[in-house]
């Protein structure tokens, strides 16, 4: 397969060796160069055949990284070790539907701002409405996505990558966030309806316990409890969709700013 664009991805794999070790196969199979694994599984029978960062500290081995972390620690070691214009950052309950690295070279050229993309489920709203294969975007759930290299040297401080916030352990609001800095540094957030997931849900409803973290249930009760309390922390707002409001208002100001781009957006 003969691509413009040099690919890696990063999975972020807990207790779920042999799961995550197929998913690397799949994205390899795809066009993907390397792989990184970020891997926090507390047994060394259950973690991946090919970890490249594993845990560092006891919080770890007993928390797992989440997303936030381990995303800009395989980030970091990626800008450190290879050459690559994308990375995907996936996590390890990820199943890969649809993935034309082809078509997305061609394609992810005509719109050179666009510097992360999301991966939509089958049944994500912004399929049905969007006027191309690819369109603006700004409020996306946590899952995996598309990152360009030169976003995330731009959140690269003193030999360290903190595109995502560290301290927002399971990640509330987190691509909000990311949405809120790509959009105020004058670029955009996509989606590409050729890169298609489904989340494997039941991985985490089953093997909660293997995975040695909280049931599918509690973690959402502490993911809105927790995240409120670091979202007034860091930007003294109690209400999430106040928040919202702002990155919305971002977004309209970069379509007001580059028109060429109202083509794409979606409304």
């Amino acid at each position: 397969m003969h691509l413009k664009n040099r690919y890696l991805a990063i999975i972020l794999n807990r207790n779920l060796g042999k799961v995550c070790d197929a998913l690397r196969l799949e994205l390899l199979s795809k066009g993907v160069q390397n792989v990184i694994v970020v891997d926090s599984s507390t047994d060394q029978s259950l973690q991946s055949e090919y970890v490249t960062v594993g845990a560092i500290d006891q919080s770890t081995l007993d928390h797992g990284y989440r997303i936030n972390r381990g995303f800009n620690l395989g980030l970091n070691y990626a800008l450190e070790n290879y050459e690559f214009d994308w990375i995907f950052c996936i996590p390890v309950d990820t199943s890969i539907i649809e993935l034309d690295l082809n078509a997305f070279d061609a394609e992810s050229a005509l719109y050179p701002k666009i510097m992360a993309y999301t991966l939509p489920e089958r049944n994500n709203p912004y399929l049905p409405i969007m006027k191309n294969s690819i369109a603006l975007v700004w409020n996306v759930l946590e899952g995996p996505i598309l990152l360009k290299r030169e976003l995330v040297s731009r959140f690269k401080f003193e030999n360290t990558v903190l595109l995502f916030d560290n301290t927002n352990f399971r990640a509330y609001m987190s691509y909000k966030e990311l949405a809120l800095r790509i959009y105020s540094s004058n670029i955009a957030l996509g989606i590409y309806s050729k890169f298609l997931v489904e989340e494997q849900e039941e991985l985490l409803l089953s093997y909660s316990e293997l995975m040695k973290t909280e049931s599918f249930s509690v973690n959402k009760q502490l993911l809105i409890s927790e995240g409120g309390k670091w979202l007034f922390k860091k930007y003294g707002i109690f209400d999430r969709w106040a928040f919202e409001t702002i990155v919305r208002l971002l977004y309209e100001e970069f379509l007001r700013v580059n028109p060429e781009y109202k083509s794409i957006e979606i409304s």
